[in-house]
């Protein structure tokens, strides 16, 4: 062979390989950690520490400043911007809304929700609730947005971008759409819109499934709404949101429902935030874990451990419950299953046992198995 296809061949062979090495996932660990840092004032020390432990983050405007940082210390870590989109603000803050309300009063003002009596709906004096179905407001925001996270090392955008059900989102506009398929309709156009502009702009959307629930069809999820986003954070699988104390936890059938919408989303390779709820119970916790090691599928599912966003808890988290959430249970080696009322799945170092009508979670090493 002539030395100069040799050469040639030899280039293309280092460019496949070195091609493959960037397609690569991250690190395959024990757990993929995901964390939501809000309204926190963080330090350049607070910064590494998160570093050091989130695999995804969320936050909002007050940790723009550290975003470069962060990526530097992890370029694996995925970031995201939290926003919301149902609402626009009056003031320059807060940093999660979309900044342009004088703009919009002046040249659209056909973009805001208006009540039965055509006054605009606003739930605080200066947040002011817009209409997902106002021709413009979906282009306008994504360009608004991406103002802010272009600049900076965000992968993309996360938050309570969508509702399905009017009256928890804004009741005052139910005379619009007095059927909730109407409702459905216009959301999912309008998500559609912000999710196409985002994405070609190489940002990516994550959803808070809280907005995710339909009374009118409990498939709603599958069918409508994965299709507009690329992942989304499942926070009733294992544990309700606090608010619930009463029925803290999903019955048997919602737990396996649930399981099943992971299973389509990492089937389509979205991002899943399995949402461990805040709790000041070591069984809360381990359970939450254990339901995370049912689902966990590098690069997609991750443990969400924010405790309520506030970073002062996330650290307490990790001393308090370290044991439980750092455990090496080394890598899966086969899908879950279920036996009885048990959920399990085998790990390289051991079995994971999860009971959904006790919720409780048992790891079960290789030597007891």
């Amino acid at each position: 062979m002539r030395p100069k296809l040799m050469i040639i061949l030899l280039a293309v062979a280092i460019s496949i390989l070195c091609s493959e090495a960037v397609a690569q996932p991250p690190e395959n660990r024990s757990v993929l950690y995901a964390a939501k840092i809000y309204d926190t004032e963080l330090s350049p020390e607070d910064a590494s520490w998160i570093a050091s432990k989130s695999d995804l983050l969320v936050i909002s405007g007050v940790g723009d400043q550290y975003v470069e940082q962060m990526k530097v210390e992890d370029p694996d870590m995925r970031i995201f911007r939290y926003f919301t989109v149902c609402l626009i603000s009056s003031s320059p803050s807060p940093s999660y809304n979309v900044i342009g309300y004088k703009e919009i009063e002046k040249n659209h003002p056909d973009w805001f929700w208006v009540n039965s009596k055509g006054k605009k709906i606003h739930p605080t004096p200066k947040l002011y609730a817009m209409d997902p179905a106002a021709k413009g407001w979906g282009r306008y925001w994504v360009k608004q947005v991406l103002r802010t996270v272009s600049p900076l090392p965000y992968d993309g955008v996360h938050g309570d971008l969508a509702y399905t059900d009017i009256g928890q989102a804004t009741p005052e506009a139910k005379h619009k759409y007095p059927r909730e398929e109407d409702f459905h309709s216009a959301q999912e156009s309008f998500l559609a819109s912000i999710h196409r502009g985002l994405n070609q702009a190489g940002k990516t959307l994550i959803l808070n499934n809280a907005t995710m629930w339909s009374r009118i069809d409990p498939n709603y999820l599958l069918k409508r709404r994965l299709h507009h986003c690329d992942g989304f954070n499942q926070q009733a699988v294992a544990m309700r949101w606090r608010n619930h104390p009463e029925n803290r936890f999903v019955d048997e059938k919602h737990f396996a429902r649930g399981m099943k919408i992971i299973e389509e989303a990492v089937r389509r390779k979205k991002i899943v935030m399995l949402g461990m709820q805040p709790s000041s119970d070591r069984n809360d916790i381990a359970y939450c874990v254990g339901c995370y090691l049912l689902v966990k599928n590098d690069p997609w599912v991750y443990l969400n451990i924010d405790w309520g966003g506030k970073y002062k808890d996330m650290r307490r988290l990790f001393r308090e419950y370290g044991d439980i959430i750092k455990a090496d249970y080394g890598v899966p080696v086969g899908d879950r299953y279920k036996d009885g009322n048990l959920w399990k799945r085998e790990y390289s170092k051991g079995v994971v046992v999860v009971d959904p009508v006790k919720h409780t979670f048992n790891f079960i090493d290789q030597t007891r198995y």
